[in-house]
């Protein structure tokens, strides 16, 4: 499905065979849902013109796209933008750009500002050693009882392995 728009104010799309293979944001063959509602959401292509379908007359069900600046005019055989998605992929589309902006409805996370981690760094001349291992332990252990502690001392020990 490829959309030709142009320098037009809308144009019929056009079917092609198609491949699996990963497409550029900038070709005609790439469409975005866009505006994801309950029932589905509005697909646009990657000049950002909305696809649509009519749903009377002569050229029922036929599928073109159109400029965003023309939707307002175009009412002739009561075009949708509106398509039905699985809402599995709504899902999934709301989850890859939660973080984008600062609106997404499910995650405040995209609120927040950038918190910068301090990187500290060991002395070059530090070494792991047999003492340094039971100094950490003893820390870790020191506030709970012993059965918990043999859980924990496992759990640091692979934590001391992975970092060495």
């Amino acid at each position: 499905m490829y959309s030709k728009v142009g320098s037009y104010q809308w144009n019929w799309i056009q079917w092609a065979l198609c491949n699996d293979a990963p497409i550029s944001k900038n070709n005609p063959a790439y469409w975005n849902v866009y505006l994801e509602t309950e029932e589905g959401g509005m697909l646009t292509d990657y000049e950002g013109n909305i696809l649509r379908v009519t749903r009377y007359g002569s050229n029922w069900g036929v599928a073109y796209a159109v400029k965003p600046s023309f939707l307002v005019r175009d009412t002739t055989h009561s075009p949708t933008s509106l398509f039905v998605v699985d809402r599995d992929l709504l899902d999934w589309i709301r989850y890859t750009t939660g973080n984008l902006g600062k609106t997404e409805q499910y995650c405040p996370a995209g609120y927040r500002s950038a918190y910068k981690r301090v990187k500290r760094t060991l002395p070059p001349d530090f070494q792991l050693s047999d003492d340094w291992i039971r100094r950490l332990y003893e820390i870790a252990v020191s506030t709970i009882d012993t059965a918990q502690a043999e859980l924990e001392y496992a759990v640091f020990v692979c934590f001391i392995a992975s970092r060495c």
